[in-house]
Order: structure tokens, then C-alpha cells, then sequence
């Protein structure tokens, strides 16, 4: 009994630690348009600025507890300077009440899902699943290629 007792609470401990590194994390969205102009104040709003701007987007929908979406999110770290100014980098969790109109809109039935948009606003490719950060970059160049 006691020995079940101590595994439940290091069960719990290990939880809260992961939830907690998790949450740190976490890609804030990046919005769309030149410095100094106004932010989008939802993901949905950022789509179109940068479908405005004739900006291509990297549309990532996740959560923060998902294995293949915290390697999503660290693919996105890595990948985001590189792209700086020629794709829009979304970050959308599905928990986040304003993203509700971005998961009915893109139909989201699992996670983590891609969309690449090209620079009119129309969804290129979707992908489900983890993508590897080299395969992830060459989508990227070529997004961003077709978007200039």
C-alpha cells in the first residue's frame, strides 16, 4: 500500500514538472504586417493581414501537452528567424478560445496539423502529424519562393 502511494506521488510530481516546462515552451504567434503596425488580436485576424500584406503563412495548430506538437514548436524556434519577413509564422493552441474560428474554418480533427498558405490566402498543403524540422524548411522555402 505504501509503495503504490509513493509511485502515485512521483507519478504526479513527474506531471506537474512536465506540464510546468511545457508551458515555458510555449511560440507565442508572431503578427503579421511591418514593425510599428497594429497587432492582429487573434490568428484568425493575423491570416488575413498577412494574405493582405501578400504574405505566405505557416499556419501551426497544437497544444502544449503533445509530444509531436512541443517538437513542432521547437521546429518553429528554430526555423523562425530564418524566415523572418518572407513567411508569417501562426501558432494557434487549440485550447485558446480565439482560436476557435481557425479550427472551424481549417476543419481540425487532429493535432499538431500544418496548413502552408501561399501569399493570395490559399492553403497550399495540410499536413497532420510532426513534421522533421529538414523537411519543415524546404516546405518553407518554397513557400516563401512562391510567395516573392
Amino acid at each position: 500500500m505504501k509503495r503504490s502511494l509513493i509511485y502515485v506521488v512521483i507519478v504526479v510530481a513527474v506531471a506537474a514538472i512536465f506540464v510546468a516546462k511545457s508551458s515555458k515552451n510555449h511560440v507565442p504567434q508572431k503578427p503579421a504586417g511591418k514593425p510599428g503596425a497594429p497587432t492582429a488580436s487573434s490568428p484568425m485576424e493575423t491570416i488575413e493581414a498577412a494574405a493582405a500584406d501578400r504574405k505566405p503563412v505557416w499556419l501551426l495548430i497544437h497544444s502544449t501537452m503533445c509530444i509531436p506538437c512541443k517538437e513542432m514548436e521547437q521546429s518553429a524556434s528554430q526555423l523562425r528567424p530564418e524566415f523572418e519577413g518572407k513567411v508569417v509564422f501562426v501558432s494557434v493552441i487549440i485550447d485558446d478560445p480565439k482560436a476557435e474560428p481557425v479550427l472551424k474554418k481549417y476543419k481540425i480533427e487532429l493535432i499538431p496539423t500544418s496548413f502552408f498558405i501561399d501569399a493570395s490566402g490559399r492553403v497550399r498543403e495540410k499536413k497532420v502529424g510532426a513534421v522533421l524540422t529538414s523537411e519543415l524548411r524546404k516546405k518553407l522555402r518554397k513557400l516563401a519562393e512562391a510567395g516573392s
